[in-house]
């Protein structure tokens, strides 16, 4: 790689870094994204070049949308870091592929990545990485409507989460359940598995998630329990937050919600 495509490169790397979360500026600059990725993996590339973009881009690719990408660079990376006896960057990899089959309804292929980063983690003992594949798996048997073994496994990632004092993951685990609890028709226990979720969010400042954990607040309180008045309150609380973070389609989502709920009190001015 030229030194010149070299700078270029890594200035992304960092780039994707200092804006983690940040949708709307990823967007704006996916065609030097693209850009980048030609040079850092074209030619004779740098191999832990490739595992560190890859790893920095991969949230971006996914939120996006854009899961060809997505899946073609995470194999570049893999095979990288398998070159390189990079663990870490093997996992990375692996989630990522297993991310991307699951985004894109392929859940047989996410499933077998996923089973190969658990695999993976447990053999080197990597206690955080063997939690996110074991609440990645439960995520495929969501997807696949088998509520009880979900609910399982995001129980044993729960508890996994909480033996190591991750809160961030442990506020994702419990909006997993809420969600599950929520598909099970348990519409009590989801929302005090939501509630829970709440401040754990607030506290690391992840409003992304805290909206879809209110989101699906306003959907126990309303679909489940006949509960508009207290739906409205959680979907009014979401409504600036997938704002802030520019996410227009939760935004419609939750004005469609809104939307639902005062039909059902016959506010129809409002709806």
């Amino acid at each position: 790689m030229s030194r010149l495509r070299d700078r270029h490169a890594r200035l992304y790397l960092d780039q994707a870094l200092a804006h983690a979360g940040d949708g709307p500026w990823f967007e704006r600059e996916w065609a030097q994204f693209q850009r980048a990725w030609d040079w850092v993996g074209g030619g004779q590339p740098d191999l832990t070049l490739v595992v560190a973009f890859v790893r920095a881009v991969t949230p971006f690719l996914g939120r996006a949308g854009h899961l060809a990408e997505m899946r073609d660079w995470n194999k570049a990376a893999l095979a990288a870091a398998r070159r390189l006896d990079d663990t870490a960057g093997q996992l990375a990899g692996l989630d990522g592929l297993g991310n991307a089959a699951r985004l894109g309804g392929d859940l047989d292929d996410a499933a077998a990545w996923y089973s190969q980063a658990l695999d993976l983690a447990r053999a080197v003992g990597d206690r955080p990485a063997e939690a996110l594949a074991v609440n990645n798996l439960a995520r495929v048997y969501l997807g696949r409507g088998e509520y009880a073994r979900a609910r399982e496994g995001f129980e044993a990632a729960l508890a996994l989460f909480r033996q190591m004092g991750d809160q961030h993951a442990e506020a994702y685990c419990l909006t997993n359940l809420g969600f599950t609890l929520n598909q099970m028709g348990q519409a009590e226990a989801a929302v005090a598995y939501l509630e829970a979720a709440l401040p754990l969010f607030r506290a690391v400042g992840d409003r992304r998630n805290e909206a879809g954990a209110l989101n699906n607040l306003g959907i126990s309180q309303h679909d489940l329990l006949g509960r508009p008045v207290e739906a409205i309150a959680h979907w009014q609380a979401a409504l600036p937050l997938f704002r802030a973070v520019g996410d227009r389609h939760e935004e419609g989502r939750i004005l469609m919600n809104l939307g639902m709920a005062h039909v059902t009190l016959r506010d129809y001015p409002l709806a």
